[in-house]
């Protein structure tokens, strides 16, 4: 058997941890059963916090563009805004939600999770709506940590 480097160890860990990401959520949506759903949800969120840990992302120097009022500008690559996710994976939830303080919580968890793991989180302007209510400066984190939390 040949003996693996850390490079792919790490590749090889990362495979295995979306495999069963995508399995548990196949069969989450099939279980009837509550506590069997509940219990694999709380694998998955494993699974995904063990990809955020094996390749965390690094500030780089490419940004990503603002194309919406939810979206802050100049958002390093691999980051986003809580804001700017929520209305990327569901834009019609700003409909029922208030933007100012539908997440405060998640957001909380996203940082205090960061900050434990020692994954950089990096300070951007805020995105147009915020900036209509006040806001000069948003939080960016890795996109995974936030899927970790908000999927």
């Amino acid at each position: 058997m040949k003996e693996l480097n850390n490079g792919e160890v790490i590749l090889q860990l990362e495979r295995v941890a979306s495999a069963v990401s995508s399995a548990l959520f196949a069969i989450i949506a099939k279980s009837a059963e509550a506590d069997t759903r509940k219990a694999l949800w709380v694998i998955s969120r494993e699974a995904a916090a063990l990809s955020v840990l094996l390749d965390p992302p690094e500030l780089s120097g490419k940004f990503v563009e603002a194309t919406d009022p939810y979206s802050s500008p100049d958002v390093p690559e691999g980051y986003q805004t809580v804001l700017g996710y929520m209305h990327e994976v569901n834009p019609d939830i700003f409909e029922i939600a208030d933007g100012r303080t539908a997440w405060a919580k998640d957001e909380a968890w996203i940082e205090k999770t960061a900050q434990a793991r020692n994954l950089p989180v990096a300070q951007v302007e805020a995105c147009g709506f915020l900036k209509g209510h006040g806001v000069a400066i948003s939080k960016a984190y890795p996109r995974s940590l936030i899927r970790e939390r908000l999927y």
